[in-house]
């Protein structure tokens, strides 16, 4: 597209108090996005596109241009929207947010949160790129999901086509339909299958309240599952029943105290290693099959020589062992 010198000019001059006063915004917004495991993304808007807006007439004076400089946050869910809405009002003059009123119920095109906002007054004066509103974005992983889908269909298309636009529409209500689901996923689940449950699920459940009871929060992984599934799996494949093993650990750490250098795995591999448990050691001195866990060892495990002499070696995964290749 051919851009006029005087649009050209007119973006140049903008570009001058943008950039700076992204550096400014993007101080703040994306560190609190990180903080809360949401993505941030910027951008200036590119002379093209606003050239566009310029020949359509969507602007009379400079100070009416909100959106030369934007950004983006993605948030999980619906749930986190308001939040963030509320550090963005906390953070910045906001002057106008949209949309403003609710779209028509059976209406699915983009409604996602946009809030225009300047900086706020400070006490050493303005700064030259105060004047400059500039506009946030608020979705939600899907609502972007379908956005970044749809882009070309709906901005970039050379042809207009009434059943392309139909179902990019028809997509983006099946996206709202699961985000509500996954920001309501609790009481959606209990009202859909209230007393669903599985030996699986509950094993692993069982054994993530006994950690939570035992180990302080500060101790435990973020993926709790996963641990617990290690430590079910430890006891399906090495004979070792749940309560049995609740006692070892138990036992073990009445003699020895909680051993702060050990991961809570380890520690109850530590225990297990020092138990008498029949069922235990008669598999692990067996040779290791390819479906059974592998006993992975740290180096802050010790290993007696008898321990060493009874596991068998094929099941033993010294950590010490694991090097990267060589340059």
């Amino acid at each position: 597209m051919k851009v006029s010198k005087s649009i050209r000019d007119l973006h140049s001059e903008l570009k001058d108090y943008a950039l700076p006063l992204g550096k400014e915004v993007s101080g703040i917004l994306k560190d609190y996005a990180e903080q809360n495991k949401w993505s941030f993304s910027e951008r200036v808007k590119e002379e093209i596109s606003f050239a566009q807006k310029i020949e359509m007439g969507m602007y009379s004076s400079i100070e009416e241009i909100d959106d030369f400089y934007g950004c983006e946050i993605v948030v999980l869910n619906l749930k986190d929207i308001d939040t963030a809405k509320k550090f963005i009002y906390n953070s910045f003059n906001v002057i106008n947010e949209r949309p403003k009123k609710l779209v028509s119920a059976d209406s699915f095109f983009f409604d996602g949160i946009r809030l225009y906002a300047r900086l706020k007054e400070r006490v050493a004066g303005p700064k030259p790129y105060s004047w400059m509103t500039f506009e946030v974005q608020i979705k939600t992983l899907l609502e972007k999901a379908w956005g970044e889908a749809t882009h070309d269909f709906t901005y970039k298309c050379k042809e207009v086509k009434w059943g392309k636009e139909r179902l990019v529409y028809q997509l983006k209500a099946i996206l709202n339909h699961a985000d509500i689901m996954f920001s309501e996923i609790e009481t959606v689940s209990d009202i859909c299958l209230p007393t669903a449950s599985s030996i699986t699920h509950d094993n692993v459940n069982n054994v993530t309240k006994w950690i939570l009871d035992n180990w302080n929060e500060s101790a435990c992984p973020d993926n709790m599952k996963r641990l617990s599934e290690t430590i079910v799996n430890l006891c399906k494949t090495y004979n070792l029943d749940f309560d049995s093993l609740k006692k070892i650990v138990a036992k073990h750490r009445e003699i020895n105290g909680i051993q702060e250098d050990l991961s809570i795995y380890s520690s109850i591999l530590q225990a297990v290693f020092n138990s008498d448990h029949k069922g235990f050691w008669a598999k692990a001195g067996k040779k290791h099959h390819y479906h059974d866990l592998k006993l992975v060892i740290p180096p802050e495990v010790e290993l007696s020589k008898e321990v060493k002499e009874k596991i068998d070696g094929t099941r033993l995964v010294p950590i010490d062992s694991l090097h990267a290749p060589p340059k």
